[in-house]
């Protein structure tokens, strides 16, 4: 009876209880805590909740956060920054980058100060308390999944456009995606992401890199095409500055990797190499955004 009263208060131990007591240490040092001993009990059967095993290093990381920001979007910035001026754009371009990373190195703060911040929704719950956790994890989710549709949309017309020659139906081309999506929706970890993360950049890498070559090798007809170079928006008025914002809009969605990053982190085997992961990738980014733009 006793082991039995012994095990139930086992399994109530708060969860922040059970974390708070953990310290992140280096790895070298030999009295560490062993990272993967996050999943206690008292974690585990909260809610059926396992956190990840933490095996993934800071070079993985940029894989993530790359695959998540690099997409296809990229290839509108030059439409973007001629709307807006290459002057404007680049400023905006180049300081939103710095403050993303910013914002990046602040959420890794909190993440090394509340060490069960395995999302916003537990950082929330740690500061502010349990409302704030359900109005931020509402928040964040919302806006996850309102954002796969905007993917699954131009998963459907990449698919329209490698295959114009069926004229396939856009409600076609979508079940197509999602059948295609299903089976990579079922890994489990972003650690086995990443991998998909590296493939992913090196198509779109490697789509950049032609556009770029394709543009170099016509650049002697830009005049008879007549292409031209602003460094300030073309329309003025009302319109030319609801053109502007709507450009620089696109410019700051660019930069929306952050709701991944707590996750990221509370997978890497020693968090303390997130800054060394995001200095590598937003440096990365912003060269490849502007040589791109």
């Amino acid at each position: 009876m006793s082991k039995k009263r012994d095990s139930t208060a086992e399994e109530t131990i708060p969860v922040e209880s059970s974390l708070n007591a953990v310290q992140f240490q280096p790895k070298d040092d030999e009295s560490a805590v062993d990272l993967k001993t996050l999943s206690t009990v008292s974690y585990v059967s909260w809610r059926g909740f396992q956190p990840p095993s933490r095996i993934t290093g800071w070079v993985n990381v940029v894989f993530i956060i790359m695959a998540d920001l690099i997409g296809t979007g990229i290839v509108g910035l030059p439409e973007t920054f001629t709307r807006m001026g290459w002057a404007i754009g680049l400023l905006i371009l180049i300081s939103f980058g710095l403050l993303t990373a910013y914002s990046g190195l602040l959420l890794w703060r909190l993440h090394m100060t509340y060490d069960s911040g395995v999302t916003f929704g537990n950082l929330a719950h740690s500061v502010s308390g349990r409302v704030m956790m359900w109005v931020t994890w509402v928040i964040v989710y919302s806006h996850f999944f309102l954002k796969m549709a905007n993917y699954l949309l131009a998963a459907a017309k990449a698919i329209q456009s490698a295959l114009w020659m069926y004229k396939i139906c856009l409600y076609y081309a979508t079940v197509a995606s999602l059948a295609f999506l299903l089976p990579l929706c079922q890994i489990r970890t972003l650690h086995e992401i990443s991998y998909a993360g590296l493939f992913s950049v090196l198509m779109i890498s490697t789509t950049i890199m032609l556009l770029l070559i394709r543009a170099y090798s016509t650049w002697g007809d830009r005049e008879s095409e007549g292409v031209t170079y602003n460094a300030l928006p073309l329309e003025s008025g009302p319109r030319g500055f609801l053109s502007a914002f709507s450009a620089m809009g696109s410019l700051v969605f660019a930069y929306g990797g952050q709701g991944m990053y707590l996750e990221t982190m509370s997978e890497m085997k020693n968090p303390k190499d997130f800054p060394k992961a995001l200095s590598v990738f937003m440096t990365l980014i912003i060269l490849i955004y502007v040589w791109s733009s």
